[in-house]
């Protein structure tokens, strides 16, 4: 699988796609820490500029206490960073151990990646051989959501 993954990304860069490798910066549980790092990796790409101000500063503040900020708030300005990358070229966003992130995160960013309209993204979730998926994952089809579980 590695091997399928590594070839996928190879071509997505030779072809001018941008990639956001996410991995896992510590098995503890903290909050928002899938929005963390997926910031964290997408602040460094070009296009990221592009995010508005408002969701500039969320972003940003995701290291520090954000008890006063709701999940959906978040997830909002983290598609808002998604698409302004996404916008001049394709991304591809390899998410590693997603047993490690919140359910509801994953998916609020699997279902928010899909309502994208006309943004080249593709999400490939990685998971552990023997782990099992850490929601239902979803994948899309123009206006439904089916479950590969």
């Amino acid at each position: 699988v590695r091997q399928g993954v590594d070839f996928m990304i190879a071509h997505c860069r030779e072809h001018g796609g941008l990639i956001a490798e996410v991995r896992v910066e510590s098995q503890r549980y903290r909050p928002f820490a899938l929005e963390h790092t997926l910031a964290s990796v997408l602040w460094g790409m070009p296009g990221a500029a592009g995010v508005s101000p408002l969701h500039r500063e969320l972003l940003r503040g995701v290291k520090h206490d954000l008890s006063d900020v709701s999940a959906s708030v978040l997830t909002t300005a983290l598609l808002d960073l998604i698409s302004a990358v996404a916008e001049d070229s394709p991304l591809l966003i390899a998410l590693e151990e997603p047993e490690v992130y919140s359910r509801g995160a994953l998916r609020s960013l699997i279902h928010g990646i899909a309502a994208l309209k006309g943004c080249p993204v593709l999400l490939l979730v990685l998971a552990r051989s023997g782990t099992a998926p850490p929601a239902p994952l979803y994948y899309w089809r123009p206006s439904v959501f089916q479950s590969t579980v």
